[in-house]
């Protein structure tokens, strides 16, 4: 996807992936954000999408979960203080985290190698393209509605 940035890990021991901004933004109460990016975390994963610490000070909220979803991915952003926030291209405002579930995964794939598993969502790779999935690039709201 054009403008997204390659989420990046600053250290090899952090647990999250930093998430890039494509472009300027200002939040000021709500705000959902095209990353311009895709990703498929390894079966058996889940992603959460989280603040990072110093965004969250600044007033800055973040929560999502991702699935077996392929298609871009938002930033869902809410603006806890009375003033406006700014970021630049390049800010990262938010982190993705690979959460272990086991959803997916038989019994048969679980006694091969678990350590395969646990180390895939570690290793970050670019692909030109993500293969099929059930949910696919269906995304907020698409399995089940609000009332």
């Amino acid at each position: 996807m054009d403008g997204g940035i390659l989420p990046t890990k600053i250290y090899s021991e952090d647990g999250g992936y930093d998430l890039f901004l494509p472009k300027d933004i200002t939040i000021h109460e709500q705000l959902k954000e095209p990353l311009a990016i895709r990703v498929l975390l390894p079966l058996g994963f889940t992603g959460r999408v989280v603040p990072r610490s110093s965004a969250y000070e600044a007033g800055v909220e973040v929560n999502g979960t991702i699935d077996r979803y392929t298609g871009e991915l938002f930033l869902t952003v809410k603006n806890s203080k009375n003033t406006s926030l700014g970021y630049k291209r390049g800010s990262a405002v938010a982190q993705l985290i690979g959460v272990w579930t086991g959803a997916g995964l038989t019994e048969e794939m679980l006694k091969s190698n678990p350590w395969d598993i646990l180390l895939a969502c570690n290793k970050l790779e670019l692909v030109d393209e993500l293969p099929n999935t059930k949910r696919g690039s269906k995304g907020h709201g698409s399995s089940g509605n609000v009332t």
